[in-house]
């Protein structure tokens, strides 16, 4: 349970918490899924997925080429300032078929014309 609902001076150490997790998504790409029960556990979330050698070490940790996992971490915080965090359960995620179309169901502008997509 995080405390950051707890109401003192700012002077205490926090326990917050931050969630994050890797899916595939349609047509190959990945959704990521960064959260936490306060400001402190988000932050520190987002910090983690915008570092490659972070994602690369959760990665190692996970002993196998995973493309879907999650992750849990407690998160230490004071005033505005995290202190760090540590990890306390992170698994490989089987994932299911979620996404009806194995090819992308919108094209933007950007995107090459539906005949060298297809090559």
């Amino acid at each position: 349970m995080s405390d950051g609902s707890i109401p003192t001076n700012g002077q205490i150490p926090r326990r917050d918490y931050g969630y994050i997790a890797s899916l595939p998504g349609p047509s190959g790409n990945h959704i990521l899924i960064i959260s936490g029960t306060g400001d402190a556990g988000t932050v520190q979330m987002a910090g983690l997925a915008a570092s490659r050698s972070d994602l690369e070490q959760l990665g190692k940790r996970l002993g196998e080429k995973a493309g879907a996992f999650e992750a849990l971490y407690q998160v230490r915080a004071m005033y505005s300032q995290n202190y760090g965090s540590k990890l306390l359960i992170m698994r490989a995620i089987k994932p299911r078929s979620e996404w009806d179309k194995s090819s992308a169901s919108q094209v933007f502008p950007d995107d090459p014309p539906a005949a060298e997509r297809s090559k």
